[in-house]
């Protein structure tokens, strides 16, 4: 029988390098934990351990810092070794986290990740999955529930809600560009990417300054005087979406608040980011709405305020840096063309 144990205490990890992570080099961090041995002539070698590493951050462009991360795992044969991690105090850019964690099954074929837990000052998020080396393909699954968008999107939107996906695919063209010592982005990674997504969020806002906001509404109305002062409440806003191939679509997804109605199908390229829709606005809640905001406006466009209360839709085009919104001149609020939004 052998056994052997190896300590670290307040081991630096800064010193520690990262083969193709150079911009993921820890440049704080305090180590601290064991590592056992165990062996006997007629059992395989079983190795246990635990590290924890304190007050972590990465060198990167954004802020990626944790309080603590605590890592334990057990090797009990050559194919097999189950490990926990678990992140607390998690800084990623703005979004704070009070922890992530999920248990690791680590084979040669096969990396599995369950009982995954992303906890944000409000609600939750489950996750799991697996990635396999040899194909280079993943699956990962989530689900968040009870979440309050400003953890996420401060600033931006308001509300509270639920989201819930499932995605695979590979990672085959970032491979390449990664061997090719450039760096990997998103578009990398869509084109193989399939799944399906879907949300839905309620009582909640968006804020003015979105482009969704400043474009819905054509910029010559009063309604949109009042809308991008007020930027733009919603009672329900729920979306489903399907991925195939790096190409997203959905039929599914409206917007219903005090101000506006509305409802959109469209597809998107992941890839090369190229957008295609058709978008209907329907305010047929805004008269109340502005009337109780601004009375005086209400009596002055009166006859505007009426006339737009009917359909407007839109044809969406563009990208995503750049998305278009192209207002259809057989429907407009005033029943006649309004060339400004093209221009």
């Amino acid at each position: 029988t052998y056994n052997s144990e190896t300590k670290f205490d307040k081991l630096d990890f800064s010193s520690i390098r990262f083969n193709h992570l150079d911009k993921w080099t820890p440049v704080t961090g305090t180590a601290n934990g064991s590592i056992k041995t165990q062996s006997s002539l007629n059992k395989d070698i079983r190795t246990y351990g635990k590290l924890e590493i304190n007050d972590l951050s990465l060198k990167h462009e954004i802020p990626y810092t944790a309080k603590q991360v605590t890592f334990s795992f057990s090797k009990k044969s050559p194919y097999q070794t189950q490990a926990r991690v678990q992140f607390n105090d998690l800084q990623l850019n703005n979004i704070l986290l009070s922890s992530v964690s999920s248990k690791l099954k680590i084979s040669p074929g096969k990396f599995i990740f369950n009982n995954g837990r992303i906890v944000p000052p409000n609600g939750i998020i489950l996750f799991s999955g697996h990635y396999r080396p040899k194909p280079n393909t993943y699956v990962i699954r989530i689900d968040g529930n009870k979440l309050f968008l400003p953890d996420f999107l401060k600033g931006k939107m308001e509300g509270s809600g639920l989201f819930k996906g499932m995605f695979q695919g590979n990672f085959n063209t970032a491979k390449i560009i990664q061997q090719k010592g450039e760096d990997v982005y998103f578009s990398h990674i869509a084109d193989g990417l399939s799944g399906k997504f879907g949300f839905e969020v309620e009582n909640g806002h968006i804020n003015s300054s979105l482009w969704m906001t400043d474009e819905l509404i054509p910029s010559l109305s009063p309604v949109a005087v009042i809308s991008k002062k007020i930027g733009l409440s919603y009672d329900t806003l729920i979306g489903n979406f399907k991925v195939w191939k790096g190409k997203t679509s959905t039929d599914n997804f409206e917007l219903k608040g005090p101000q506006i109605n509305l409802s959109a199908s469209a597809t998107a390229n992941l890839v090369t980011g190229e957008l295609d829709g058709k978008i209907k606005v329907t305010p047929m809640q805004l008269l109340n709405s502005i009337t109780n905001a601004a009375p005086l406006l209400s009596d002055v466009f009166k006859n505007d305020l009426k006339d737009a209360l009917t359909e407007t839709h839109f044809n969406l085009d563009g990208t995503w840096e750049k998305p278009k919104l192209i207002l259809k001149e057989e429907k407009t609020l005033f029943d006649k063309p309004m060339d400004i939004l093209n221009n």
